[in-house]
């Protein structure tokens, strides 16, 4: 009988979640003013239905014939779940209200991590050209292991009445990855492993709002590591 012994790393992993359930359905508002209505991936493990309670807002738009005018609306406004504000018959608000504008052409972007803006591990910022949501240089090291969860919904057409909700499918854009280690001693065996380390982790990236991927050429090891280990553990069935 195989005796198994579990290690987890949380480590990043660029990678993307496909699945997506409905957070929260709220009420569509159909007006002349902005609001948001969300859906999130129910895999989560750190996002729930209860303890989803913010995400950044990004948008523009632009008039017929000139998508090279694109005007910001929204720069990292704070959007709230319950907030009395704008938006609140969809269950969630934000501070000084925007209104569509009739004819004008809508792209909207929208990240949380773990209910918090990015700061000290990652810049959120709209991109020069494009005018869509970078997320530049976010670092997932051993003191900020965090679900970053993203959305966007782009191409939506302002009315000058019965705008609905601009509704949010917030997707992960990390995942973690478990490492598993397994021997083949004898059931009677006791074995005990300490100090492991995973080192050269891919870890830090810049997420490309406009295609939804993470530009390869930024993603990099953080720090670099060149890690001698002091025993080496042959894992079967590994690369």
């Amino acid at each position: 009988m195989k005796k198994v012994l579990l290690f987890s790393a949380a480590i990043l992993a660029l990678s993307s979640c496909s699945n997506t359930d409905v957070l929260e359905e709220g009420n569509i508002q159909q007006t002349n003013a902005i609001g948001f209505q969300t859906l999130v991936n129910k895999e989560s493990r750190a996002l729930t239905n209860a303890s989803f309670g913010k995400f950044w807002v990004y948008g523009t738009y632009h008039k017929s014939g000139q998508a090279a005018n694109k005007v910001i609306v929204f720069d990292g406004v704070n959007v709230l779940k319950g907030n009395t504000e704008q938006g609140a018959s969809t269950g969630w608000g934000y501070s000084g209200t925007r209104y569509w504008v009739d004819g004008a052409t809508y792209n909207f972007y929208a990240y949380s991590c773990d209910n918090e803006p990015l700061t000290t591990y990652g810049r959120a910022n709209l991109d020069e050209t494009s005018k869509a949501l970078n997320i530049a240089e976010f670092i997932c090291d051993e003191t900020h292991q965090h679900d970053l969860v993203f959305a966007k919904s782009t191409d939506i057409q302002g009315k000058a009445t019965g705008n609905e909700a601009v509704k949010f499918s917030f997707k992960h854009i990390l995942s973690k990855l478990n490492v598993t280690f397994v021997n083949e001693y004898p059931a009677d065996y006791e074995l005990t492993i300490s100090n492991v380390r995973v080192s050269n982790v891919r870890n830090k990236g810049k997420f490309l709002g406009e295609s939804g991927e993470w530009n390869k050429s930024d993603v990099v090891r953080y720090p670099e590591i060149n890690s001698t280990p002091v025993v080496s553990l042959a894992l079967k069935n590994a690369t």
